[in-house]
């Protein structure tokens, strides 16, 4: 371990302490000291071969479905946490991240992936792990809204296939859906190669259009938590909040979805929360896709919102975003991809727009199913309290004879 590495940590914490508790109800340094220097001295050892990995991988997946169900996964049918995993055909990455889940997930909560037929599941993972089966060829968007679909409790936790969650990561993050008004929690997700180095806090968005994730370096700063919402690779979200939206949307492509429902939640008025404590390990990927794809899904990501911020500064200031976009790719002939794939993009915008759920319409919804719990909440005290009532009718007489 290099040295002043876990001086480097704690000061860094130190640094971002009085901010964090500022944004969530608990904060938990010690946690995140401790995993970071766990994962940080893995690291340091000898990397395995992939033959090593592999065996490592079939041990561990197997151990696991040995337990008994109830061992790992509580009995109720309602869970407090519902893991929605979305299957990216590479059954290493699936297989790492439910390895990680099944040691260090908590006892009430489900796990579910979805997939479009593809997965075989080998190690019989049935007991634990629900499958969602569509059909062929499903968008990444269409896949997690099945997941969500299939989801049984009021918050859903959203993984990328390769994303390892570490002991206790989701604690915290729990307890912020505790005010009605989040909507969203991100966690931070660490390299797993070179545990001390951030690869992602959440993800960020401009009137212009512009967005990205933000993420780097290797000290939580105060920066770190100005985001519009937590990134596709790790999320925790209220599912009534992400159903009134209507889910995912394929229409802005997979990089940007989480970038979409980011800002359909804020111009709900709903918050979104950073913690620090939720730490995760990943890798730092990229999406293979084409430049007209890119610059499609990109401006098709700033008409869905741009009259949230008024359409007249959107108008003025997204040239801007359009001029720096060609500039990054020139003189790569990607150029000409990027200009005309945002032009394309325009003549399947008012199909786009047509389908897309208001924030009048998403609110209406979030407000109906707060009546329906209300009066389901009701039913069940009235229930209540006519059973106590009867009971202690039939007990009176007895009482009376003593």
């Amino acid at each position: 371990m290099p040295a002043g590495f876990a001086t480097e940590v704690l000061s860094s914490l130190d640094e971002f302490g009085d901010f964090s508790k500022a944004l969530t109800p608990v904060h938990t340094t010690t946690r995140l000291t401790r995993s970071v220097l766990v994962n940080f001295r893995r690291s340091t050892n000898r990397k395995p071969s992939k033959e090593v990995v592999a065996i490592d991988l079939d041990r561990r997946l197997r151990l696991c479905c040995q337990l008994p169900f109830g061992v790992l996964q509580g009995t109720d049918l309602v869970s407090s946490l519902s893991i929605v995993i979305a299957y990216n055909n590479l059954p290493e990455q699936l297989e790492t991240t439910l390895v990680s889940l099944l040691e260090n997930r908590p006892a009430d909560c489900e796990i579910i992936v979805a997939h479009s037929g593809n997965y075989a599941d080998p190690y019989d993972l049935t007991d634990e792990v629900r499958f969602v089966d569509l059909a062929s060829n499903q968008r990444l968007a269409d896949l997690l809204n099945a997941g969500v679909a299939a989801a049984n409790s009021d918050v859903v936790h959203i993984l990328e296939c390769g994303i390892e969650a570490t002991e206790g990561w989701c604690s915290e993050a729990l307890e912020a859906f505790e005010d009605s008004e989040v909507a969203s929690v991100s966690p931070v997700i660490f390299d797993r190669q070179r545990p001390e180095r951030i690869l992602a806090t959440g993800v960020v968005y401009g009137t212009s259009g512009t967005c990205g994730v933000r993420g780097g370096g290797r000290r939580l700063r105060r920066s770190h938590a100005r985001i519009a919402g937590p990134t596709k690779q790790a999320a925790f979200y209220r599912a009534a909040s992400l159903r009134a939206i209507g889910g995912f949307t394929g229409d802005v492509g997979p990089d940007l979805l989480a970038v979409d429902v980011a800002v359909s939640l804020q111009q709900l008025g709903l918050r979104t929360v950073f913690e620090p404590s939720s730490i995760l390990l990943g890798a730092a990927v990229t999406t293979p896709m084409s430049a007209i794809s890119r610059g499609k899904y990109a401006e098709r990501l700033f008409a869905r919102h741009a009259a949230s911020h008024r359409w007249l500064p959107s108008l003025l200031s997204h040239p801007w975003t359009f001029l720096v976009d060609v500039v990054r790719s020139f003189p790569s002939p990607q150029v000409a991809g990027v200009i005309l794939g945002r032009l394309l993009a325009w003549f399947t915008m008012s199909g786009i727009l047509k389908n897309r759920i208001s924030s009048d319409e998403a609110l209406e919804w979030l407000a109906d199913e707060a009546n329906s719990e209300q009066h389901v909440s009701l039913n069940l005290e009235l229930s209540v309290t006519e059973s106590s009532e009867k009971q202690t009718a039939d007990l009176l007489p007895l009482r009376r004879a003593g």
